[in-house]
This record gives structure tokens, sequence and C-alpha cells, in this order.
């Protein structure tokens, strides 16, 4: 998805500041002729048109530059309505429409009262008018929320259709990341997520793109954000699941067991793969693989694909 190129949501005071000096730079490059009525009359129509356009497109760039809820595949969808709350992010954004659109009307009837105003004083005030109007409209809109959603969405793992999606599932320090990087034989791209120091790797062999997806025993409320998304990619995203296991027990075996049952439970096809056989047992490792079919071999794993 084109998460990436979401414009940068700027403050209401920061937007406002960037049309009036735009305004007052193109404004003095003008020669106006006549008297000295119609030269401030022209100026000050000038400028406030000016900052409408700016303010209006620039606000127009955060509109067209979110994504579409309804257009996003399921499982981005589910990550927005976890991570930042679909109806949140439209309700912010119809705020930003609301802000543009009451702009412009702004601009017309300030626009309309410049045009038939014959007093200076009356021209200055009308400005006044304008500008205080606009300040408080740009002010409506939760531009922090905005900024914080576009980096959430940036956030997200780039899911890549024309590719097989594998997930690399087990509990966190059970040897994945290595995995990885032994499948791909390349430092896999890291993706990192929102809310939490920790990060989801990808990796890719020729039409294959493989998801390090941290497990937990956690119910689905309780989890953090990335055992949450790493979740949603074993249910929506993979067709197929590694599963590792480590017998030096970094967690409990019970519960690496536990864990195994509940992604066997997405109905997906799972290998199981042990990991670290290098310092285990291997009267130990042979028992293990007899029980549950594991293998240890990239060679073998890469079958399964």
């Amino acid at each position: 998805m084109p998460f990436q190129e979401i414009k940068p949501v700027e403050t209401a005071q920061q937007y406002l500041d960037t049309a009036i000096i735009r305004a007052k730079r193109k404004a003095s490059q003008l020669k106006v002729k006549g008297t000295k009525v119609n030269k401030i009359k022209t100026l000050e129509m000038t400028k406030i048109a000016i900052v409408r356009d700016i303010l209006v497109s620039r606000l127009d760039e955060v509109l067209t530059s979110f994504p579409r809820i309804e257009e996003l595949t399921l499982f981005y969808r589910k990550l927005v309505e976890y991570t930042i709350g679909k109806s949140n992010l439209k309700k912010a954004l119809g705020k930003i429409k609301w802000s543009k659109n009451k702009i412009n009307d702004i601009f017309k009837q300030n626009n309309s009262k410049l045009k038939s105003a014959q007093e200076i004083k009356d021209i200055y005030r009308i400005k006044k008018g304008f500008y205080g109007r606009v300040s408080s409209v740009l002010k409506n809109p939760d531009y922090k929320f905005l900024e914080k959603s576009r980096r959430t969405l940036q956030s997200f793992p780039t899911i890549k259709k024309r590719y097989k999606q594998i997930s690399i599932a087990g509990f966190p320090n059970v040897g994945k990341s290595t995995l990885l990087s032994k499948l791909t034989g390349s430092k896999p791209e890291i993706a990192a997520y929102p809310f939490t120091t920790k990060r989801i790797m990808i990796g890719y062999i020729d039409n294959m793109q493989f998801l390090d997806t941290p497990g937990t025993l956690n119910r689905f409320n309780k989890m953090n954000a990335i055992e949450q998304q790493a979740y949603l990619v074993m249910k929506i995203v993979a067709e197929k699941i590694i599963y590792i296991f480590d017998l030096t027990e970094p967690y409990p075996l019970k519960d690496q067991i536990r864990l195994y049952e509940r992604v066997k439970g997405f109905g997906k096809p799972v290998i199981i793969y042990l990991s670290k056989t290098d310092i285990l047992d291997k009267e130990k490792i042979n028992e293990f693989k007899k029980k549950y079919k594991a293998i240890s071999d990239i060679k073998e794993l890469k079958e399964f694909f």
C-alpha cells in the first residue's frame, strides 16, 4: 500500500503562518495603480485569495493522501481498526474536509465585502475578520492525531500481493530472525511498528515473502500492538506457517506447545522447525522430531514452500 505517500500533517499555526508569509511575499511583488484605497483593497484581496488557495490546497493534500479505508485489504482494515480506530480516523479527516470547505465560504464572504468597501478602515477590519475566522476554523481538526495516524500507517509491513506469504511463528527469541536470515541469505528488511520497541522483519526468496511473527498466549485484547499485528498476519495474510520450537526453553516447552496448537487453529499448512540444534542433545532432538515430525535442515524446510 502507498502509505509512504501520505503527506506530513502540520499544526494549524504552521499552515496559517506559511500561507500568510507566501501571501505577503506575492502581494509585495504586485504593481498596483489607482487611488490609495484601491491599492490597499487590491493588495488585501490578493492576499486573502492566496491564503485561501494555500490553505485549501494543503488541507486537500492531507485528505487525498490518506487512504480510503473501504478500499484497503482486510488485513490493513483490521490494522487500522486496532491501532488507530476506523471511526476516529474518519472523524478526523471529516473535520479536515469541513475546515477546507468553511475556509472557502469565509473567503467568498469577505472577498465580496472587500469589493464593496470604500474606506481604508473598513478594508482592514474585513481583512482582520477574515484571518480571525480562518484561524478559528483551522483549529478545529485534530492535527496531532492525524500525524500520529500517518506515522502508524507508514509503519505497517508492506504485504506484496505478487508474493506468496510465509509466516515464521513462535515465541520471541526462539530463532525466528536467524532462520529468516538463513532462508533469504541476506539481512532481512526491518519494518518498525508503532507503540513498541520491537520490530517485525521481512525477507524474500524468489516469489516468497517471509514475515517474522512473534507469538503470545495472551488474548487478543491483551496483546500489544506488535503481537496483534503478527496475529493478523497469521490469521489473514499467511498462506503457510513455519512454527519454531526451541528446546533450550527460553519459554517453557508446554507454553510453546500451547502456542503451536493456537497457530494450527488458523487452519493454514504448518511445518515445525527445530532451532538451535547445534547446542542440543541429539537424543532429545531425535525424540522430539519423531513425536512432532519436526525438521531442522534448511534444504528440507525449503521443500515445504
